[in-house]
């Protein structure tokens, strides 16, 4: 499960980078967020950029048409982060795309 902001419009890299510099904390060791998942996500996010496709866009559209996700909750701590939400719900993400995403990540 990649979680934790790591599939928000921002490279999950810089997110790596944002949550290192808190004292103490380390990747799988005492965290939430285990490195596995900021590689999987780096993975999503280029892949996302090689196809011109916004990535949350892309992980909304794939939680809500999902048949076992029945809940989606959504953080938000600003207006901008408000409007970047509702922006990528609303984005069109082409059928084939999300085919395609199933197909080269191996998704249920």
């Amino acid at each position: 499960m990649v979680r934790h902001g790591l599939l928000s419009t921002t490279n999950p890299n810089e997110i790596k980078l944002k949550w290192s510099r808190v004292p103490g904390f380390k990747f799988g060791e005492i965290s939430h967020i285990k490195n596995t998942e900021v590689e999987k996500a780096s993975e999503l996010w280029e892949w996302c950029l090689e196809r011109n496709t916004n990535l949350m866009s892309l992980n909304f559209r794939y939680c809500l048409n999902h048949p076992t996700i029945s809940t989606l909750l959504l953080g938000m701590s600003s207006p901008k982060e408000v409007i970047e939400n509702i922006s990528a719900i609303i984005t069109p993400v082409e059928e084939s795309l999300m085919q395609e995403l199933e197909k080269d990540f191996t998704l249920p």
